[in-house]
């Protein structure tokens, strides 16, 4: 999450990063649970999960490729 955003904001926008769709949204939010990124980096990540629904028509296939500005 960005500084100053929500995780009901940064659900959808991630989603748009990771998969090149857009136009998600939350059907509801499961919960919350801690991550550890051991041994990649020695990290606990908090980590909010959601149930998106791709509201544009669904692509038969498309090329994924995350793009994001690096924040």
């Amino acid at each position: 999450m960005r500084e100053g955003e929500t995780p009901e904001a940064a659900a959808p926008r991630e989603a748009g990063e990771e998969t090149g769709l857009k136009d998600f949204k939350i059907v509801r939010k499961f919960g919350e649970t801690e991550y550890d990124m051991t041994p990649y980096r020695a990290e606990l990540q908090d980590r909010h999960v959601f149930h998106l629904e791709l509201t544009e028509p669904i692509p038969e296939r498309w090329a994924s490729q995350e793009n994001h500005d690096g924040k």
